[in-house]
């Protein structure tokens, strides 16, 4: 069955490409794009301009979207004609849900689930509507006395989710042309009733419409010009109470409605969200809309149309994004992500999740929320964004706050990832280890989960004595070596840490067979670069100022190589407010109050934590960067830093070793020895050939290693492997 999907636009450039690039990752390949402008007064057709050669564009003087809808059926060449608006986003099987909704040809339409602005609350399942206009969005199925011929109340698909067989369109003369918004889809309902054109509300063919501002709203969502809806309630009303003889009873419900949204009005004022002036004003225009209304109710036939034949020439298949082999369904379970501050775990999950969205696998997030639950297309990837749980079935006495903490978290993105699976079955759950936030998918066989292994909370303590002697460690530990235990598939980054999990953990059949998954990342944007003096080496990290980072040695380092190069500097990038083991001071308190007299002293920069746009540049500002952590399961920021065509020294541990090649792309040191670091930093100090050239070697091995292709194509052979088990169990 062909398709076409129609989609009216007016003034909406900033949101109508997020619509056009969700349709790009439908599973349905047999569908074209209609779009019809207004009188667009934004940059619309600058925008369209990326999708151009793939969508059909049109346009129409007004501001009337049931004449734009005709003008685009004229041009479609779809057996059936989809609508969503230019502010909805299209799930990926929402069309491929909307063509096996027609199971028969006394089928003229076929709608689906619609969720509101935050993605996440249903904002329609079923609605029925009277011949007066009163819709109820409570009615439940069954839904057989609304769909028969006459029905009063009627069913009404939703404007930004329904699918008309073009014959059906056809058969009732298109969209009524007086009718500018409001009513317009109930309008087109209530003659597929009366043609006695069947119309099937599905459970399923799912829209999120996040209702954006648009020239009858304004940007706080609010009804701010009310013209065209009590125009066209009363036209609406009166037409039907014209024909059936009843009209007192809905001249007064016409002023009802107006009192109605006089009332809400008011309250929107005393809210502020409508000025002084927008109340004026929209007394006038209910007003007049009421009025006029009335008066075209009462003289006014419908303001149908007829449609030609279809041109099939006139065709052009939109494009999809197609993986290479089978279409994976993922749910990454991450506590971490943007925009919110993350680490190397969100930084992870990021580049992966959208380097397989962008290769056509379909790709959710469930991410912490700090307030109410959303849901956003996001880069190709959906991100549900959940609030922790406070309570639930998983509370036990004598509980500690770390373990609540985790397991509220823990048991809110499962209910997310339970959620998500009732309309697309899940391929594969990837869950990190940090906090055990995975523990309740790991424990739903319903699910194929897989363990990302980081670096533990049980190596972490072997480190550092502030983690170790905290009042929750002990807790928390068992939790994690419980959700180990519990794991069928494990993962890690690096073989050091396969290795170490093996000595660490009992060893079970999915550590045994764990799969190495080397970290990537993609190419960089530099749009801010910090000021460096011209003459200056500059010397970089990046991580948490804590003994595990080797923060101590590096300060060592500086302390004893600041006053040997003059045009030396060190440059710390992280979070500087960890204590240290010995009492509430800082490692850079501790440091700022030994050396502050020291003439050198300016010549170390902390930098504090910086955001994402302003990492790259850091990078890129520096000569040398160097990371002599104790331990790392990998290392992300001696990739980022090869990224940039920099030399890294770093300690010989963890997963390190295997993303530096020792005096080609920069060299390893002994760990904890800061004799053994600066050893390796004062040739780089001292010669800028040699700085270009481990440089150079560094980016080219992050290119042919630890891109984000690599990482993806990785991913998708072990997600692959793992899915092929799991059938075959």
């Amino acid at each position: 069955m062909r398709v076409t999907v129609l989609i009216p636009t007016y003034n909406r450039a900033k949101d109508l490409p997020n619509t056009l690039r969700a349709l790009r990752h439908q599973v349905y390949e047999n569908f074209e794009v209609v779009i019809v402008k207004g009188p667009c007064t934004d940059n619309t057709d600058e925008v369209l301009e990326e999708f151009k050669g793939q969508v059909r564009v049109f346009s129409h003087p007004e501001i009337n979207i049931n004449k734009q809808r005709n003008l685009g059926i004229r041009h479609a060449t779809g057996d059936v004609i989809a609508f969503i608006d230019d502010d909805s986003i299209p799930d990926p099987r929402w069309i491929s849900d909307l063509v096996d909704g027609f199971t028969n040809e006394g089928i003229g339409g076929v709608g689906g689930l619609v969720y509101n602005h935050t993605g996440y609350t249903l904002q329609y399942r079923y609605a029925v509507c009277d011949r007066k206009a009163n819709p109820n969005w409570t009615i439940s199925a069954p839904l057989t006395p609304y769909q028969l011929k006459g029905a009063d109340p009627f069913v009404y698909l939703q404007g930004t989710n329904a699918c008309y067989r073009r014959t059906a369109l056809q058969a009732v003369g298109g969209f009524d042309e007086e009718i500018e918004y409001y009513l317009d889809e109930t309008e087109m309902c209530m003659q597929m009733a009366d043609h006695n054109l069947y119309l099937k509300p599905l459970d399923r063919a799912i829209v999120h419409h996040k209702f954006m501002a648009s020239h009858l709203r304004n940007d706080k969502k609010v009804l701010s010009r009310p013209f065209l809806v009590a125009k066209n309630k009363a036209y609406f009303s009166m037409r039907n109470a014209r024909e059936k003889g009843d009209l007192a009873p809905t001249l007064k419900e016409c002023e009802k409605f107006a009192d109605s949204l006089r009332a809400e009005a008011k309250m929107h004022h005393s809210a502020k969200r409508l000025t002084d002036d927008d109340l004026r004003k929209f007394e006038q225009e209910l007003v007049d809309g009421i009025r006029t209304g009335i008066d075209r109710g009462l003289t006014q036939n419908r303001k149908s149309t007829t449609f030609p034949p279809i041109k099939a020439s006139d065709f052009v298949q939109f494009p999809i994004i197609k993986p290479e082999g089978k279409r994976l369904a993922i749910c990454f379970v991450s506590q971490e992500f943007p925009p919110y501050s993350i680490g190397g775990i969100g930084r992870y999950v990021k580049d992966l999740a959208e380097g397989l969205g962008r290769r056509g696998h379909q790709v959710h997030v469930v991410t912490k929320s700090p307030d109410e639950p959303r849901v956003d297309f996001e880069n190709c990837v959906w991100v549900h964004r959940i609030p922790q749980q406070e309570k639930g079935d998983w509370v036990r006495p004598n509980m500690t706050s770390a373990v609540r903490r985790c397991l509220g978290w823990a048991a809110a993105a499962h209910a997310e990832v339970v959620r998500i699976s009732e309309f697309t079955p899940l391929d594969i759950v990837p869950v990190p280890n940090w906090d055990s936030e995975g523990i309740y998918c790991l424990l739903d066989d319903r699910f194929t989960s897989l363990v990302t292994i980081s670096t533990t909370l049980k190596t972490v303590c072997e480190i550092d004595a502030v983690h170790r002697h905290s009042p929750d460690v002990e807790s928390i530990t068992e939790l994690e070596t419980a959700m180990v235990a519990a794991a069928k598939h494990i993962a890690t980054p690096s073989a050091n840490q396969l290795n170490k999990i093996r000595k660490d953990f009992r060893v079970t059949e999915a550590i045994n067979n764990g799969h190495v998954m080397h970290h990537g990342i993609p190419d960089a944007e530099v749009t801010q670069r910090p000021e460096k003096p011209q003459d200056r080496v500059r010397i970089l990290t990046v991580g948490r100022l804590e003994k595990r980072k080797g923060t101590d040695l590096l300060l060592k380092s500086a302390e004893m190589l600041l006053p040997q190069f003059p045009n030396l500097e060190f440059v710390f990038v992280g979070n500087d407010r960890v204590p240290m083991e010995s009492g509430g001071l800082t490692f850079r308190a501790a440091f700022e109050r030994e050396h502050k007299h020291q003439p050198w002293f300016d010549r170390v920069i902390f930098r504090g934590m910086v955001s994402e746009e302003e990492l790259p540049g850091e990078y890129e500002a520096c000569d040398i960067f160097v990371l002599p952590a104790r331990f790392e399961s990998f290392g992300l920021v001696i990739v980022e830093a090869m990224r940039h065509a920099k030399p890294v020294v770093a300690c010989a541990v963890g997963g390190i070793p295997e993303i530096i090649v020792d005096g080609e792309t920069g060299y390893l040191t002994y760990p904890s020895s800061a004799s053994s670091l600066i050893h390796a930093l004062k040739p780089l100090i001292e010669s800028e050939e040699l700085r270009q050239r481990l440089g150079q070697a560094a980016i080219q091995r992050y290119q042919e290693k630890f891109s984000v292709d690599v990482m993806v194509q990785t991913a998708v052979d072990v997600y692959g492997s793992l899915t092929r088990r799991a059938m075959a169990a």
